[in-house]
């Protein structure tokens, strides 16, 4: 990572979570009067980088607890295999956009939303009390050969905007996109309001991502398995614009999308996502702050490695970094001026 890609990293918007969650690692002792402009400090901190890292590691001995830091890491010391599969490489070279799409969107995937979309429709039709005139009465079972076709549909959509999913199926020529050859817009529609990915009946009370975890783990397997992250990761946010009913949906004053569901992600240099977690409200952290617990929970299967993790100020931390440092992890990033434990260079204006 070149140091324009470090320097927009750290430039990057970094308070959006300010709203969001409490700073559970901010020092009670800290005053805002020695807090240094951000970006005047962030620069000083690139352009003084071997100074800063000096006189903070010494810092750091004093407070670590096995009284040293582990400052011989080596990325990859076993010489594994990291980056692009190599399979992909051979097998892919030719492969159109839809290959690569049921590189990850694979029959597995598929299988799965075969089989708990039918028996989701079918315990809904089973329904008593139900009205005769309802269409889920004449729900036929859904197939693999269907389902790509209902996603293919979906993916149209998105890239060809229409003011609601009843225009897709107009005879009007301003509209006419050829949908209606395909799949009715009442088989369009009935899928869509049956489409599950998890059985129901197996749904714990106090999990909000129970629904979709089993797609979120099959995906995250499969992004592991086409490219194994190389030295340099970053873990930032994004959000998915969401404007129906949610219990976690949020709401951020300074985003282009003020709401949807926040992403935080782990990505490699060349913005290859590599595992995600989707923010479903508080958790519990049993000591950590939220922070820290996000950063472990995303870098845990990439530790012990000799990765570098870049990061911004939000995530942040002398107890993050002594994490990291134990399972040999590097971590870079600007501190925030109330973190507890910061070392007294970064509390001073003069750095």
């Amino acid at each position: 990572m070149n140091r324009q890609e470090i320097e927009a990293m750290l430039e990057s918007n970094s308070d959006s979570y300010s709203e969001d969650y409490d700073d559970t690692d901010a020092d009670p002792n800290w005053s805002s009067e020695s807090e240094p402009d951000q970006n005047i400090y962030e620069r000083e901190l690139l352009d003084n980088c071997n100074v800063t890292i000096n006189t903070i590691g010494n810092n750091w001995n004093n407070n670590f607890s096995n009284g040293q830091l582990n400052s011989h890491i080596i990325f990859n010391p076993d010489v594994n295999t990291t980056g692009i599969n190599p399979d992909i490489i051979e097998t892919m070279s030719d492969a159109s956009p839809i290959d690569f799409f049921y590189l990850f969107f694979d029959k597995e995937i598929i299988d799965m939303l075969v089989v708990e979309t039918n028996r989701y429709a079918n315990a809904k039709k089973n329904t008593a009390g139900l009205s005769r005139h309802a269409r889920i009465r004449k729900w036929v079972d859904t197939n693999e050969q269907e389902i790509k076709l209902f996603f293919g549909i979906a993916m149209w959509m998105g890239m060809m905007k229409l003011p609601s999913i009843a225009y897709y199926w107009k005879n009007s020529k301003l509209y006419s996109c050829n949908i209606s050859k395909f799949m009715s817009r009442n088989r369009f529609e009935i899928i869509l309001s049956m489409l599950h990915i998890s059985d129901n009946d197996k749904a714990p009370t106090n999990d909000r991502l129970y629904k979709i975890q089993i797609l979120i783990d099959l995906l995250v397997e499969k992004f592991n398995s086409a490219v194994i992250p190389e030295e340099s990761v970053c873990i930032d946010e994004s959000m998915v614009p969401y404007l129906g009913r949610l219990s976690f949906r949020k709401y951020i004053s300074n985003k282009r999308h003020r709401y949807g569901v926040k992403i935080f992600k782990l990505c490699t240099r060349d913005f290859y996502t590599s595992k995600y977690k989707i923010y479903a409200g508080k958790e519990a952290t049993m000591g950590d702050s939220v922070s820290c617990k996000v950063v472990m929970e995303l870098m845990e299967p990439y530790l012990d490695f000799g990765r570098t993790l870049y990061a911004d100020n939000w995530y942040n931390s002398i107890d993050l970094a002594e994490k990291l440092l134990q399972q040999k992890t590097h971590l870079v990033g600007t501190l925030r001026s109330n973190r507890k434990r910061n070392p007294n260079r970064c509390n001073t204006k003069k750095t």
